[in-house]
C-alpha cells in the first residue's frame, strides 16, 4: 500500500507541473502585465520603475522560465509576494484555506448525510413515490445554479425570517454555535450541488448489488433486510460512489468560489477571484496549485477507501 501511495503521487506530480504551466501561460498571454494594471489604477511610476519592477518580478523572461522559476521558488515554500497589497501570498493562503476547508467539510458531510439514506431508500423501494419525488429532486438540485439557490436562501432565511446571517464568516474555533449559523446557508447550497449527483449513484451502485447471487444466498439464510442491505450490500455500492466523490471534489471547489463571494466569506474562492480580476499572478498561481493538489488527494484517498472497503483490491 504504502508503495503505491508513492507510484501515485509521482505520476501526479506531471499533472500538477501541467496544471499550473498552462494556467501561468495563459494568464500571461492576456494583454497587459501586472505592472501595467498597477500603473493604470494610479500607481506613480516612470518607466524605469516600472521596467525595473517587471525585472523583479521576472516578467521580463521568456515564459517557460518565469514558470521554471516560480516552480524553483515554490519547492522552497516561497510562493512569492502579492502584487497588489506586497505581502506574502503564503500569509494570505494560512488565512483563507482553514476557512475553504472548513466551509468544505461542512458542505460535504451535509450531502452525504442526504445522499447516502435518500439513495438508499430509492433503491430499496425502486419505482415507489418516495424514489420519483427524490429523482425529481435530484435533477433539480443538478440543474439549478448555485447562485440562484444562494439567493433563494438569503431572501427566506436572512431576509424574511431573520433565521440566520446573510454574510460574514466566524471560525469554529472562536464561536462553535454562531459559526455554524454563518455556515449552515453556504454549506447548504454548496452540499445540494453534490448531493444529486452521490444519492443517484448510490441508487444505480446498490441496485446492481441487490441483484448479485451472494445478496440472495445472505436472505435464503434467514438474514433480516436491513442487515442484507447496510452490511452485505452498501458496502460493496459505495465503490464506485467513491469514484464519483473524487471527481465531484472538484465542482465542490467550484461552486465554494461562487457561494464565497455571495455570502462574503474570506475563503480561497474568494481570494482567488479578487486576485484573477486585479491580475495578481502569484496569488493566482499558488490557489491553483494548491486545487490541483487537494483534488489529486481526493482521487487518491478514494482508491485507499476501495481497499479497505473490499480485501480483494491489491495493489
Amino acid at each position: 500500500m504504502v508503495r503505491y501511495i508513492l507510484v501515485r503521487l509521482v505520476h501526479a506530480l506531471p499533472i500538477v507541473l501541467l496544471v499550473t504551466f498552462a494556467t501561468y501561460s495563459l494568464l500571461l498571454m492576456l494583454p497587459g502585465d501586472p505592472v501595467t494594471v498597477m500603473f493604470a489604477q494610479g500607481g506613480a511610476l516612470t518607466p524605469q520603475q516600472q521596467a525595473n519592477l517587471r525585472h523583479q518580478l521576472n516578467l521580463d523572461k521568456p515564459i517557460p522560465v518565469q514558470w521554471l522559476l516560480w516552480v524553483k521558488d515554490v519547492a522552497t515554500g516561497d510562493f512569492g509576494r502579492s502584487t497588489q497589497t506586497r505581502l506574502p501570498v503564503s500569509r494570505l493562503l494560512r488565512t483563507s484555506l482553514p476557512v475553504t476547508l472548513q466551509l468544505g467539510t461542512f458542505a460535504l458531510v451535509l450531502s452525504l448525510i442526504l445522499a447516502i439514506p435518500a439513495g438508499v431508500l430509492s433503491a430499496v423501494r425502486a419505482n415507489s413515490w418516495f424514489d420519483r419525488i427524490a429523482t425529481v429532486v435530484a435533477i433539480g438540485g443538478v440543474a439549478m445554479p448555485d447562485f440562484f439557490l444562494a439567493i433563494v436562501l438569503i431572501i427566506i432565511f436572512a431576509s424574511r425570517l431573520h433565521w440566520l446571517p446573510a454574510t460574514g464568516w466566524i471560525s469554529l474555533g472562536t464561536n462553535p454555535t454562531r459559526a455554524l449559523k454563518y455556515m449552515l446557508l453556504p454549506g447548504i447550497v454548496v452540499g445540494f450541488a453534490l448531493a444529486p449527483l452521490t444519492m443517484r449513484q448510490i441508487r444505480s451502485s446498490l441496485l446492481e448489488v441487490l441483484r448479485q447471487d451472494y445478496v440472495r444466498t445472505a436472505r435464503a439464510k434467514g438474514l433480516r433486510e436491513q442487515r442484507v442491505v447496510l452490511v452485505h450490500a452498501l458496502r460493496n455500492a459505495l465503490l464506485p460512489t467513491l469514484t464519483v466523490l473524487s471527481l465531484v471534489i472538484g465542482r465542490l471547489l467550484a461552486g465554494q468560489v461562487i457561494v464565497e463571494q455571495i455570502f462574503g466569506i474570506p475563503g480561497m474562492g474568494r481570494v482567488f477571484v479578487g486576485a484573477i480580476l486585479s491580475r495578481d499572478f502569484p496569488v493566482v498561481q499558488a490557489t491553483v496549485l494548491l486545487i490541483a493538489l487537494m483534488v489529486i488527494v481526493a482521487n487518491l484517498a478514494a482508491d485507499i477507501c476501495y481497499a479497505v472497503l473490499d480485501p480483494r483490491i491489491r495493489y
